[in-house]
């Protein structure tokens, strides 16, 4: 049951404006650090000694506001769908991160293990908040609705109108697709981060090497298939808007 939908906000700029606003924490970072500062100085606690918990506080705040946002504008099932996708796609990175700073020290560029560590959890909780809102913003716009609005302008901007429709609706498309790929996975990969055919990794001083390798391997397949999976309404939609540009004329 949807309780507001985002979509249900008009005119569309005042949509638009909601949308803006809601993401400025993201984007700013206010009002994290004074979130922070405020819990330091009612707990009496060092801003030196500022643990996990305290830094990750504002964060989680904000996730609980937007999942609140996404929930009542998409309802149950589609939340529950962005959430999944953004958790797995979240632990995916993170895993990846921590592995290869494991691996290859030098790429952490002399961070501690604390850091490392706030780093990766900072990282998770983004993705798990913004992967989901950025799939509410993108689709609480009707492409379908600016194609019509679009026939009956006129204008040098008209083509720009076309060109914004046809990157809307790819990027709607590949947010509606891309989670399907989650099914593709645990077909390959029953136990979640390991793959189906291994060899004996724990026993052979190789391990960790064939542990990178499919690391690559997988981070290869989910970006080629994310990007067939994006291509694939390209055609469609140009000859839609061609359709529509030739009637014009």
């Amino acid at each position: 049951m949807k309780l507001l939908s985002m979509t249900e906000i008009q005119p569309w700029w005042l949509r638009l404006v909601v949308l803006l606003v809601l993401s400025i924490p993201a984007f700013s970072g206010y009002p994290f650090d004074q979130v922070v500062l405020g819990l330091n100085e009612a707990f009496h606690i060092n801003k030196d000694d500022a643990g996990l918990v305290v830094l990750a506080i504002p964060r989680l705040m904000y996730m609980a506001l937007l999942w609140l946002v996404i929930f009542s504008s998409t309802g149950a099932s589609k939340f529950q769908s962005y959430a999944m996708g953004a958790t797995l796609l979240g632990l995916t990175t993170v895993i990846i991160g921590a592995s290869v700073r494991k691996l290859l020290p030098f790429l952490s560029g002399g961070a501690t293990e604390e850091e490392i560590s706030l780093r990766m959890v900072m990282l998770f909780l983004n993705i798990i908040t913004l992967i989901p809102f950025s799939l509410l913003a993108v689709n609480s716009f009707s492409v379908k609705n600016l194609l019509t609005k679009l026939t009956r302008l006129e204008g040098k901007y008209v083509e720009l109108g076309f060109h914004l429709a046809l990157a809307l609706r790819v990027v709607q498309h590949a947010g509606e697709v891309v989670f399907s790929l989650h099914e593709i996975w645990r077909e390959q990969h029953p136990s979640k981060f390991l793959p189906r055919h291994k060899p004996d990794w724990g026993s052979n001083w190789y391990s960790k090497i064939n542990v990178l390798a499919w690391i690559c391997h997988v981070a290869l397949s989910w970006v080629h298939a994310t990007m067939m999976y994006t291509f694939e309404p390209i055609p469609l939609m140009v000859s839609e808007i061609e359709r529509i540009s030739d009637s014009r004329e």
